[in-house]
């Protein structure tokens, strides 16, 4: 119905509140006021759905009263938000060893990724815990933290570690590639 700009973002069920409108205006890649285009819009949903947190997202643009500015209603249908992994075997140069782990992908919303991890074997233990925040303060940086202890006892050495690590980065994927990515 001729040119119109982008209004604001809203959520249609905001008791399946797995985003905030200002967290799916930071992972969109236009502003309120830029001229509307059904491209962003696609954009947006498919940035969404890559986030994992959602099985499936419905974006509607919705006349905003004014004339000028369309709104972008969104609507979530929320994903599996756990995962719980386990793995056991033995190597004839590792032994036995037991291996599992415990993940929240929304444990520190939005975005935020809270994974337990332990493995108890016959030369090897190992504990840790990591935290990862998709789209960090932009879309396709991540935030990552960890914080780990491991015993290990080999043939040739023995060590005990504990490492406390971090890091920053600009992903690409296969949706969203970039020419450009960095990590520090």
């Amino acid at each position: 119905g001729g040119f119109r700009t982008f209004g604001a973002i809203t959520l249609s069920d905001p008791s399946k509140r797995l985003f905030s409108p200002r967290h799916l205006q930071r992972i969109s890649r236009f502003k309120p006021g830029e001229m509307y285009m059904v491209s962003d819009v696609e954009d947006l949903r498919r940035a969404i759905v890559a986030t994992g947190l959602v099985s499936s997202a419905t974006l509607t643009p919705k006349e905003a009263g004014d004339g000028t500015h369309v709104n972008v209603d969104v609507a979530l249908t929320p994903a599996k938000m756990r995962t719980i992994a386990g793995e056991a075997g033995y190597g004839s140069g590792e032994g036995y060893r037991a291996e599992v782990s415990w993940q929240h992908r929304n444990f520190f919303p939005p975005e935020g990724a809270l994974t337990l991890r332990g493995l108890v074997g016959t030369k090897e233990q190992f504990a840790g815990v990591s935290y990862r925040r998709n789209n960090f303060r932009r879309r396709d940086h991540v935030l990552t933290a960890g914080l780990s202890a491991q015993h290990i006892n080999q043939d040739a050495y023995a060590a005990r570690t504990i490492s406390l690590t971090g890091g920053l980065e600009r992903q690409t994927n296969i949706i969203f590639q970039k020419k450009w990515v960095w990590s520090v």
